[in-house]
């Protein structure tokens, strides 16, 4: 069991770019190097101008591939490894460093870290963020630690969700796949007044075991319901405040290789809260405090 309260300020001094939802098909090269990013600087400012190499995966080519998670999203990123080790864990990794407890590359959603200090990496299972919730993915190839800070040595991904005003109104999806597991998710978005949007969304996962090349099945499922939500509140013309909490659930049933095989079960747990406040001090700056809480739990037991 771990717990994390951080507490970040920071100014940005650039204009407040607003990312765009634009067909990236139809519009030209100039226009496609204009795209606003914020992991290079962490400011916004056009791909470009970004002093890093970075690879935007945005939230039309994640619908249009069709994908049920989110490693499988990401192995659609040049220079990205990722690999899936049975029905629940996820190697994601670059420049030739991989491993479980990958611990050179930073991952954020929404400014908030999900690298555990305890485990030494990023539990990829608990990170089953609804893909229709996705703005976009920017992914950072090369050192960010003199920016980011540690666990930046081979990179970030830095995962940005949609603003509750771009999910309103009702969304439901279902995948069934007999290799890959199934899903079902359903959200409802809305407003009260003028200045503040909500949604809040279920979502629950479940992978079938693996199968063997024999045809066998091997006792190895997952299952993952979780709940959340998202409130932003435009206070007033300067200030604006961002809500976001997600409850997980899950449970694991696996079959460990050791010298006295045994079906291994696992518990895994994930409450997380943050608030951001941010003030525009003119047309070419702002401020922001962004602190977030994070409860998760990733402990086995003997079935």
């Amino acid at each position: 069991m771990h717990t994390r309260l951080s507490l970040c300020l920071v100014l940005l001094c650039a204009p407040a770019f607003a990312q765009q939802n634009v067909d990236l098909t139809q519009i030209g090269v100039d226009d496609l190097a204009k795209i606003q990013v914020t992991s290079a600087s962490k400011k916004a400012e056009s791909l470009s101008d970004a002093p890093a190499a970075i690879y935007v995966l945005t939230a039309e080519a994640i619908r249009e591939g069709g994908f049920t998670t989110l490693p499988e999203a990401l192995r659609t990123v040049p220079g990205l490894y990722v690999v899936q080790t049975n029905s629940h864990s996820w190697q994601v990794s670059t420049r030739g460093f991989s491993g479980i407890d990958n611990r050179k590359m930073l991952v954020l959603v929404d400014g908030r870290s999900v690298y555990s200090p305890n485990f030494g990496g990023v539990f990829w299972d608990l990170e089953d963020i609804p893909l229709e919730n996705i703005d976009r993915i920017e992914v950072i190839r090369g050192p960010g630690g003199t920016l980011w800070g540690a666990n930046a040595v081979n990179g970030v991904i830095n995962i940005v969700t949609k603003s509750a005003d771009q999910t309103k109104g009702v969304t439901v999806s279902t995948s069934i796949d007999a290799d890959t597991g199934y899903t079902a998710f359903t959200q409802y978005g809305g407003s009260v007044g003028n200045s503040l949007n909500y949604r809040i969304y279920g979502k629950a996962s479940y992978w079938t075991p693996l199968a063997l090349p024999n045809g066998l099945g091997l006792d190895n499922s997952f299952a993952l319901p979780q709940g959340g939500m998202r409130a932003d509140w435009k206070v007033s013309q300067k200030d604006a405040i961002s809500i976001e909490a997600t409850e997980v659930d899950g449970r694991y049933q696996g079959f460990t290789l050791l010298s006295n095989p045994t079906i291994q079960g696992e518990l895994l747990k994930d409450t997380n809260f943050s608030i951001r406040w941010k003030r525009t001090l003119s047309d070419r700056s702002s401020a922001e405090v962004f602190t977030y809480c994070d409860w998760y739990a990733h402990a086995g037991f003997p079935e």
